[in-house]
């Protein structure tokens, strides 16, 4: 899901999107050259010329990139062992500007769920609850904070049913992962 705000999907991640995510297409909607064309218009007019997918930009009251807030979200990443630079995973974010993008931080959420499923089948307890313990916080002091209220946003401004799904799931995704959370350590 982090990619996808990233940059507009190409044609190969369109048909992965659509094998695997048919929810986020319209049925007998443009062909996937045309969408990609259309894609890229609404992905500009959305996340570069209207409203930067930034923690920062929307949460700092100077309203600038790389500011306190910035720095609260690199260190949780670094406090949590998360280098978003890291050879494997830094590719990815060659273009963004600050590492409290919307796809940054959705993918250190993706980075704890692998740790906390290579946890389970370890059978390491410990860690298990700790990497849950870092995804409930993380969810309440920096996603939960800004990403509902931008996804409902681009949301109504998206000219694509791609794009107002996508805000949709990845909203829904993100409260269900928090309430998810909620459920498992109250068990415990």
């Amino acid at each position: 899901m982090s990619i996808t705000f990233l940059d507009p999907p190409e044609k190969k991640l369109l048909h992965f999107l659509n094998e695997n995510y048919p929810f986020l297409f319209e049925e007998n909607g443009n062909p996937l050259g045309d969408l990609v064309k259309d894609l890229r218009v609404d992905f500009t007019n959305l996340f570069v010329l209207s409203s930067p997918p930034y923690e920062s930009v929307l949460l700092d009251e100077s309203g600038f990139l790389n500011s306190k807030v910035t720095d609260n979200v690199n260190d949780f990443f670094r406090h949590s062992g998360f280098n978003p630079s890291s050879k494997n995973i830094g590719q990815k974010f060659h273009s963004i500007l600050s590492m409290d993008h919307i796809s940054v931080e959705l993918e250190f959420m993706s980075h704890l769920a692998k740790n906390q499923h290579k946890d389970l089948i370890n059978k390491n307890e410990q860690e298990y609850y700790k990497s849950l313990d870092l995804s409930s916080k993380f969810l309440d002091n920096h996603l939960l904070r800004w990403v509902p209220i931008y996804l409902t946003a681009i949301e109504r401004d998206s000219k694509t049913f791609f794009y107002k799904e996508l805000c949709k799931w990845a909203q829904n995704y993100i409260l269900d992962d928090r309430k998810y959370i909620e459920e498992i350590t109250k068990r415990n």
